[in-house]
């Protein structure tokens, strides 16, 4: 009676830690996938004692009674307006260098060639 109690028992601490084990092999596969999907830019950020597997410059705030990353169309629309403002000033440069550019194109054009003689006889 003792070896069958001992037997259910260890079955049983087994088979917790065989779906503890399962949930960590979870939890891995899943920080593999985000890690694939988004190369070393994940990081762990605390904030207040709970961590968030996110991208480094993912901004987490504090709600009305709880703390969670911002909703994703938030982020996706910063991170948009970046790319917005960098293309500005990309394009505000191209156009400096065809300003500066304008100028030396005509000084280079050769000078419209001159009909001969021969060619008209």
């Amino acid at each position: 009676m003792k070896i069958r109690k001992s037997f259910f028992w260890l079955s049983g601490v087994l088979g917790v830690l065989a779906g503890f084990g399962s949930v960590l092999a979870d939890e891995a596969d899943e920080y593999d996938r985000w890690k694939e999907n988004y190369g070393d830019n994940i990081k762990v950020k605390t904030y207040k004692g709970i961590n968030f597997k996110l991208p480094e410059d993912y901004p987490i705030k504090q709600y009305e009674g709880y703390v969670a990353p911002i909703p994703f169309e938030d982020y996706a629309y910063m991170k948009f307006d970046k790319v917005h403002q960098r293309l500005e000033v990309l394009e505000k440069k191209v156009a400096e260098l065809e300003e500066k550019l304008k100028p030396k194109e005509k000084e280079k054009q050769p000078a419209p060639p001159v009909a001969s003689a021969e060619k008209t006889a």
